[in-house]
């Protein structure tokens, strides 16, 4: 198969106010007209790629997945939203795509609660179990739904162990996913348990010492947990392939390398691009704007926010995830 659509398909868009297609579907010209005709291409091959009992599997644990962090507020309702969204595009692309992706989000909720008291006397913007919205939703799973979406168009079933000799595009594409997800639940444990360290965080580019929450503070606990938190992810996918007999045991280590140099890009990215402030009255995390107005600037430049961090931080992990594999795939 040579790719999510033809040319064909895509060129049916033409330059009028509207068309009409063979069964009396209107579709809109322009980018809407090109983005509706490209959902009904894909559509149309995931039905013949996927199994129905699949998509309804999908659809019910994706349901369950918004409803379930609507009622736990570890989402708001644009995200909740969301994961449906990827939940369900990730879920049907193959089962253990989606073990990732709810290990991810299961873990994170679960680490958000824990001590969750003590996290809200350092941060003035804690939200009571996380409430993540649509934004951070997509920054931590949108480019992995994607690349599950076209794996399983472009070589079908993900149910295959990692040969860069037989198959190099499709384990770098399988390699990326698990990277993906290492970086995200690296940042999450990191972020979640880390600020709980005894010790004072560093900053992690001149090692000076800053408040707990402070992006780029770094603390051996928080580094601890962001690789145990990518050996996870490498744990579940090597537990996704026992079935199939496909496990390889070199995905714990893809786990943890991968997910360990997504948190500390994330935490250099903190502490340079991302602003951080400190109310010294309230001895909280704040915005620059806080109304107590005794606001220190602590670190970085405010050119980025956390959401677009952690995209740049996914993005490079995900791209040399599949290069990290080639060492350990040989």
């Amino acid at each position: 198969m040579e790719g999510l659509c033809e040319v064909e398909d895509i060129a049916r868009v033409v330059p009028h106010d509207a068309q009409v297609d063979a069964v009396g579907h209107r579709t809109p010209v322009g980018s809407l007209g090109i983005c509706i005709d490209y959902s009904r291409c894909i559509g149309s091959q995931l039905k013949m790629l996927v199994p129905l009992s699949r998509v309804l599997v999908a659809a019910l644990l994706a349901g369950g997945l918004g409803r379930r962090g609507l009622k736990k507020q570890s989402l708001d309702v644009s995200g909740a939203a969301a994961a449906c969204f990827v939940g369900f595009f990730t879920l049907a692309s193959g089962y253990r795509f989606g073990l990732l992706l709810l290990g991810f989000y299961f873990s994170g909720s679960k680490l958000t609660k824990v001590r969750a008291s003590v996290k809200q006397q350092l941060d003035a913007n804690y939200k009571p179990g996380g409430q993540r919205s649509a934004r951070q939703v997509l920054a931590c799973s949108l480019l992995a739904t994607f690349i599950a979406v076209y794996a399983v168009i472009r070589f079908g079933d993900d149910d295959v162990a990692l040969d860069f000799k037989r198959a190099p595009e499709r384990s770098y594409l399988l390699a990326s996913f698990i990277g993906h997800y290492a970086c995200c639940a690296a940042d999450t444990w990191a972020s979640e348990l880390g600020v709980l360290s005894k010790s004072e965080p560093r900053l992690i580019t001149t090692l000076r010492r800053v408040p707990p929450g402070t992006n780029g503070g770094v603390s051996m606990l928080g580094l601890a947990m962001s690789a145990l938190g990518g050996a996870f992810i490498g744990v579940l996918y090597y537990a996704g392939s026992l079935p199939s007999g496909t496990a390889q045991l070199q995905v714990v280590t893809l786990g943890a390398v991968t997910g360990l140099f997504g948190s500390v890009l994330d935490s250099i990215l903190g502490a340079t691009v991302q602003a951080t402030y400190f109310d010294r009255s309230s001895r909280k995390i704040c915005d620059e704007n806080a109304p107590q107005g005794d606001v220190e600037h602590v670190c970085g430049i405010d050119l980025l926010s956390n959401e677009q961090v952690n995209v740049v931080s996914v993005l490079a992990t995900t791209a040399i995830s599949g290069v990290v594999a080639t060492y350990l795939f040989p």
